[in-house]
């Protein structure tokens, strides 16, 4: 081939490249032959980088020796979300190995009748519930949180329901808080528990997204901006709710929780993390 290269031979090139990058859609076997061949002459003439310098084409219709091919980029995937409302204020970010990061975790262990547990253990936060029509709450002390971002991974070992609570604030008659549950069979419930004691069902649904059964690990999520909550399962948006607990100023502790319904419940938790939403903002969660 000399010092240059063809015209056509820059065409097959060409193909060669995009067929190697996913772009073309259809090729013939004599035009595959004619590359190969070209390709060969190519290297050994140092033409070889002019192939780097293609670029991502839109659309292109080539014909060669006969064959007829069309070039479009590889479809775009349509992704997941991959972000909730994030801030660059981490406030709290906790594997929940250890209670060694100063968010002061609830760690006891109950026996006998009316049993429960918040207990590290081997590496792993543990929330137990045993007593039938019970709920086991394990909170953070710290930081106390209004508007704000909080993720955990869930999976529960037996049992009823497993999930999170936020806006937790414990009081000597009732605790009052948010909490966010699923159950192996694919369901998940958020409720809003009064200072009363009184339950309100915001949400409950099933979502395909949850990882059904037990020993399977959740992401669970929540945005929380002012009545404004968004809940999340695997980066999946599930719903969006107006509500806050009368006379309640919507600040209060984060953390995990089981719900033993009608058999012992235990969930395990990992990798905590909480952003905290600027409290100046527009007033409403993206």
């Amino acid at each position: 081939m000399g010092g240059g290269v063809g015209k056509q031979a820059k065409l097959a090139i060409r193909h060669y490249y995009w067929r190697k990058k996913g772009i073309i859609k259809y090729e013939s076997q004599q035009t595959g032959k004619a590359i190969s061949n070209t390709l060969q002459h190519v290297k050994q003439s140092r033409i070889w980088k002019v192939i780097e310098i293609i670029t991502t084409l839109l659309l292109v219709v080539l014909i060669i020796a006969g064959g007829i091919y069309i070039f479009r980029p590889a479809p775009e995937q349509v992704p997941l979300l991959d972000h909730y409302p994030y801030s660059s204020k981490l406030v709290l970010d906790d594997p929940l190995k250890n209670n060694r990061r100063g968010y002061e975790w609830d760690s006891q262990v109950v026996t006998g009748p009316g049993a429960f547990a918040c207990r590290f253990y081997d590496g792993t936060y543990y929330a137990v519930a045993v007593s039938n029509g019970s709920a086991q709450n394990c909170t953070a002390a710290k930081p106390l949180l209004k508007n704000f971002t909080y993720e955990v991974q869930v999976t529960l070992v037996e049992g009823d329901l497993g999930g999170i609570v936020f806006r937790f604030v414990p009081s000597a008659a009732y605790n009052y808080y948010y909490a966010f549950y699923i159950d192996t069979e694919g369901r998940y419930l958020v409720l809003a528990v009064y200072p009363n004691g009184s339950l309100h069902i915001l949400l409950d649904n099933t979502s395909s997204a949850i990882h059904r059964g037990y020993h399977q690990a959740n992401l669970l999520a929540v945005s929380v901006y002012g009545n404004q909550i968004k809940c999340y399962i695997n980066a999946h948006e599930l719903g969006y709710i107006h509500y806050q607990i009368a006379g309640t100023d919507g600040q209060g502790r984060i953390g995990v929780s089981v719900v033993a319904r009608t058999q012992p419940t235990i969930a395990m938790f990992s990798n905590a993390r909480v952003w905290k939403l600027s409290d100046t903002s527009s007033g409403n969660l993206p």
